[in-house]
């Protein structure tokens, strides 16, 4: 190896140039230590030590640059398999297709938007409506469904006189429609007339034979020469007049004849009509049922074994009754109008028969979409209107009862069951789900405003919910929603109930939730409902009272399984507070905790958003221990004076054993009086029920 020495200054000639080569044995780095270092590169004199300079140079640059390793990445004996999002579907992008469906929707020319209707005139429109054309009666409904449906453009009543008239009159030619089976009734809005039907025969008519006469007179040439008396002027009667007179005689009698065949065949086809009608259910699906159907109707091809004829015309038909009953819904919004509709009689009785219809044919109806749409719409309708409806008859609430009940989170709190001796604990109060039951609070609102008028709703309503109704047409539809089986003890009574009571929250109220306070409206009716509900349960003094209020023939009944079987069957008030959910602490815990609510986030300590509830609740639960007692002690107390009871063996129970955590117990009173929120209206209706309590176990 070569080795300058650092002090000397020798130049270095192209033919004394070294040039190392390497190998793969000998390393760079030592190179670079032991070699390099002692080499002292001198200032070139010429072209040649130039050009080695140059090489060395290169040569170092190339060969001593440090170079990045390569690491090889390690795989594994799983097989990972790619993965990637799918964004489309059957390769197709559907947003975009929506998109393009939606632009395709918007430029149908099927009825201007909201937006391009300009200037709309309700007195067209409602002689559009009285007018019966198709056409016109489609674009009325389609204008006034659009003008309607928008909140910033209010449709008043007072305004559009004869508005609502027509609209009744649609809907009542519509529904007869229905019930008649017929396509060419008055509602020729929705199918024209056969050509069959429209065309006459020239010659069945006088008129059409003398304008045809006439017609070709006219056309003739010849001269038509009358034969008349030469004393009177009148015209002489030849034979061509005789076969007129004649013919004319004919079609009297003709039509004498076809008058009494139609009204033979119409008697019988209204009496067939009426006996299938009395053999047909009677009643509403229930809102959850309905709309599972629907979902089932939407993905099935077809409806039920009907003809495409007959499907499209019920569609038809069925379509202009939701835009109705949409139409009455959107104006029922506006307060001023509320009381106009209700004045309208054509409206009123297009509601009812609407509701009656759909309560006679709620089994066969094969389109259960509309079906639906049209029970929302109804109840909504009755919601807004509930405070001026006046009930025609104890039916037309019954049949409204059963439209309420319909919307209830649980159908039958009897769980299917019979109330008997043998069987506790039967009555089942289901909780109310926002998520599900959504129609729920209109159906609540609307009873809450229809029961309390009293003549006639309260009356009727109070008729029908104990069973003690004699109208006969009211019976009749009894009998065909029973369907052969027997009624319950207070059987709509208890469903009522249940039906209110199902918004209480089963929660144990440790705090109180925001949607609790946004629910508070409607626990005000719920509870309202609920107090009038019991306040129609009887009070009853003696157990004559109870026997003549169930079976006039008192002598017949054996007093001793008449006690035994009105002590679990009618003391309906005592299974209301022994149901499965146990009403009765529920009602308690709640009067505790709603009452003591924290009114700091409020404007005054007295504006408690639960105050009303709490002394309702608290008052629903005393009284529903007052008339248990007293039913109760009405045969307690009977069994002295009545010789067959009191000479009987059998140990009738004095006092009913009422479920844990129905009374308020004395820790519970300290508890309450100790708590600062608590409400001294509240304290006083609790100390109260304490005493009665205490007083009811100390006399027995």
């Amino acid at each position: 190896m070569l080795k300058f020495n650092q002090q000397s200054k020798t130049s270095i000639n192209k033919s004394s140039i070294f040039v190392p080569t390497y190998t793969s044995e000998i390393s760079r780095q030592d190179y670079q230590k032991s070699s390099l270092n002692n080499i002292s590169i001198i200032e070139p004199e010429s072209k040649h030590e130039i050009a080695s300079h140059k090489m060395l140079s290169s040569y170092d640059s190339h060969y001593l640059k440090p170079r990045p390793l390569i690491r090889i990445p390690e795989i594994g004996d799983n097989y990972v398999p790619k993965k990637r999002k799918i964004e489309f579907k059957g390769g197709y992008d559907v947003q975009v297709l929506s998109r393009i469906g939606k632009d395709v929707d918007s430029l149908s020319p099927e009825f201007p938007l909201f937006q391009e209707l300009g200037t709309v005139n309700i007195h067209a429109i409602t002689l559009a409506l009285k007018s019966q054309i198709p056409g016109e009666v489609r674009q009325a409904l389609d204008k006034l469904a659009l003008v309607s449906s928008n909140p910033s453009q209010n449709i008043f009543l007072k305004e559009s006189p004869g508005l609502t008239h027509a609209l009744g009159n649609l809907g009542l030619d519509l529904l007869d429609n229905l019930e008649q089976n017929k396509a060419n009734d008055t509602v020729s809005t929705v199918k024209p007339l056969s050509s069959s039907e429209e065309e006459d025969d020239e010659d069945s008519d006088l008129i059409s034979s003398v304008f045809n006469a006439y017609r070709h007179w006219e056309t003739s040439d010849k001269d038509l020469i009358f034969h008349v008396d030469s004393m009177t002027g009148d015209p002489a009667v030849k034979n061509k007049n005789e076969n007129a007179i004649n013919r004319l005689e004919k079609i009297i009698q003709d039509d004498d004849t076809n008058f009494n065949n139609e009204m033979e065949i119409t008697t019988n086809t209204i009496n067939r009509s009426y006996f299938e009608l009395e053999q047909q259910p009677f009643g509403f699906k229930s809102y959850i049922d309905l709309l599972e159907m629907s979902k089932n109707e939407l993905d099935s091809l077809h409806s039920k074994d009907m003809s495409y004829f007959d499907i499209y015309w019920d569609n038809a038909v069925f379509d202009r009754i939701v835009c109705i009953t949409m139409i009455l819904r959107n104006l029922s919004f506006c307060d001023s109008n509320q009381a106009l509709l209700v004045e309208e009689s054509s409206i009123m009785k297009f509601i009812f028969n609407l509701i009656r219809y759909l309560a006679n044919n709620s089994e066969n109806m094969s389109i259960k979409r509309k079906q639906l749409n049209i029970q929302k719409d109804v109840i909504t309708l009755l919601s807004q209107l509930g405070l001026h409806i006046i009930l025609p008859t104890p039916a037309d609430a019954f049949t409204i009862l059963l439209l309420i009940l319909s919307f209830s989170s649980e159908p039958d709190p009897f769980n299917g069951k019979k109330m008997s001796p043998s069987y506790n604990g039967c009555i089942l109060f289901k909780e109310y789900d926002p998520s599900t039951d959504k129609y729920l609070p209109c159906a609540v609102d609307a009873l809450a405003k229809i029961i309390p008028r009293d003549p006639p709703n309260r009356s009727y309503l109070k008729e029908v919910l104990l069973n003690t109704c004699q109208d006969e047409e009211y019976l009749n539809l009894l009998n065909r929603y029973l369907k052969g089986r027997t009624l319950h003890p207070y059987e709509f009574l208890t469903k009522t109930f249940a039906f209110t009571m199902s918004v209480i929250p089963r929660s144990d109220f440790s705090f109180i939730p925001k949607s609790l306070e946004l629910r508070a409206s409607l626990l005000q009716q719920t509870f309202l409902i609920a107090d009038n509900l019991v306040s129609m349960i009887p009070k009853y003094g003696c157990f004559d009272d109870i026997i003549l209020s169930f079976d006039v023939e008192k002598n017949s009944i054996n007093p001793i399984a008449a006690v035994l079987e009105l002590q679990k069957s009618f003391n309906v008030s005592y299974w209301w507070l022994e149901s499965v959910e146990s009403l009765g602490p529920v009602l308690l815990r709640a009067t505790s905790a709603l009452s003591s609510t924290n009114t700091s986030n409020y404007t005054a300590t007295e504006m408690n958003p639960f105050l009303k509830i709490t002394l309702k609740s608290i008052s629903i639960l005393r009284s529903l221990l007052q008339k248990s007692i007293s039913f109760q002690s009405a045969i307690s107390n009977d069994r002295i004076s009545n010789d067959q009871l009191s000479n009987s063996a059998h140990n009738f129970p004095t006092v009913l054993k009422y479920p844990l955590g129905i009374f308020p117990s004395t820790e519970f009173l300290f508890g309450a009086l100790l708590t600062d929120n608590m409400n001294d209206e509240i304290i006083s209706q609790l100390c109260q029920f304490e005493e009665e309590y205490s007083a009811y176990y100390r006399s027995d």
